[in-house]
């Protein structure tokens, strides 16, 4: 498993960790709190969108994007039959399906 996130410096981070959610144990109110003073965005992938017709597929190959000053900050992954680009832009992380 790999996982893309973006840093607080605004670079991509990959990892082989899976993802933890740290709200996940959080009280109903909690979360109502978070949502109202820095918001909170919960996303799944069903069968029909782009970023599903990666399952299953082989990475056949990965290029590294990296800013001026060498930081890593996308990447184009390469699968069997789909391309994803995953880049960070303005803090937050993009991935485009091509």
């Amino acid at each position: 498993m790999t996982a893309f996130d973006v840093g607080s410096d605004w670079t991509l981070e990959i990892t082989e960790n899976p993802w933890s959610d740290p709200f996940a144990n959080a009280s109903p109110d909690h979360l109502r709190d978070l949502e109202d003073e820095v918001g909170v965005w919960v996303r799944t992938v069903n069968a029909e969108e782009p970023l599903a017709t990666l399952i299953g597929q082989t990475l056949l190959s990965a290029t590294p994007a990296r800013n001026d000053q060498g930081d890593l900050v996308g990447a184009r992954l390469n699968f069997d039959t789909t391309t994803l680009r995953v880049s960070a832009h303005g803090g937050n992380l993009l991935a485009l399906v091509e």
